[in-house]
């Protein structure tokens, strides 16, 4: 169905599908083949997709590491394309030395995940792909990888039917994934554990564990509570985006320190966004928080971005 869909949108914007195998006319009987054709091609793309899950699963049982297919940092793997029966991991020296030093920011000097990632950042050190920067999901990951204490684990998510995350897609994203599904987590429980080169012993992994969990115990008991009362409701008209609250302080005439709140759209801060216009005067006068007018202080925000610029 997704075929006929797909030249449906092609024929609606003038593009014309040329079929190499056969020529295809503009007939109810050519029509129906097409549909038929792809709704065969749908169910054994589908059937493709079980035997291989089935294949792997049934590898892992085994405790062969060609279920995986692919090594962590850290690690090589090596398997029948590179003439290795059966398939193996390799650590790399380099990369396991970051993995235990890592490990050792975290249970000795219990740094955070972002603070991890920020002092491998300034040390210089590039990811396997090359990039100069960490990012926290690359080091979350690496840190909850039970491969590290020598037991890949086989089964740690499932697909499921796709849902949103979130209130609206991210910025720049598109609102409907390539790959309508959504992972799920699963139970320790159910993973097929396989064994592999330990980089850290399982009494220092299991420290490390615990002190994440603390940072995410006490990163949970600092968070604020929503300081602006439309805060993740305000969509910006131009971009689309939410519109955050800010928060400009002054003095009054008599020396007294004052807080004013409004609603500005960040989008024009962006360099890829700053030829979209600015939120009008209209807009940002009819913005009220907690029954106070915030008109002036987004017209005093604005004139001091103008004046700055």
């Amino acid at each position: 169905m997704h075929q006929v869909l797909l030249l449906e949108e092609f024929a609606r914007v003038g593009v014309r599908v040329v079929f190499l195998n056969q020529a295809q006319q503009q007939t109810p009987e050519d029509e129906l083949l097409l549909q038929v054709q792809g709704v065969i091609a749908e169910n054994e793309r589908a059937k493709i997709m079980e035997r291989v899950r089935r294949g792997r699963r049934h590898a892992a049982r085994l405790g062969s590491l060609s279920a995986l297919a692919h090594a962590p940092y850290g690690y090589r793997y090596f398997g029948p394309a590179q003439g290795v029966d059966p398939p193996r991991y390799e650590v790399v020296l380099d990369e396991a030395g970051v993995v235990r030093q890592m490990f050792e920011w975290v249970g000795r000097d219990r740094l955070s995940i972002g603070a991890v990632a920020r002092r491998l950042t300034a040390a210089g050190v590039p990811t396997r792909t090359g990039k100069p920067r960490w990012d926290r999901g690359t080091v979350g990951a690496l840190l909850h990888n039970p491969a590290y204490k020598g037991e890949a684990a086989y089964g740690r998510t499932r697909s499921g039917p796709w849902q949103r995350q979130t209130l609206r897609p991210l910025r720049g994203k598109s609102a409907h994934p390539r790959q309508p599904a959504t992972s799920h987590r699963v139970a320790p429980t159910d993973w097929l554990t396989l064994a592999v080169p330990p980089l850290v012993e399982s009494g220092h992994f299991a420290a490390v564990q615990e002190q994440l969990r603390e940072n995410q115990r006490r990163a949970r008991a600092h968070v604020r509570r929503a300081r602006h009362l439309l805060q993740g409701l305000l969509v910006c008209g131009n971009c689309g985006y939410a519109i955050p609250g800010s928060t400009v302080s002054y003095r009054t005439k008599d020396g007294y320190r004052q807080q004013r709140r409004y609603y500005r759209c960040r989008g024009r801060d962006a360099p890829a966004l700053r030829r979209r216009p600015p939120l009008s005067h209209s807009a940002a006068g009819g913005l009220t928080h907690r029954g106070g007018d915030l008109g002036r202080g987004a017209r005093r925000a604005r004139r001091s971005d103008s004046s700055g610029s």
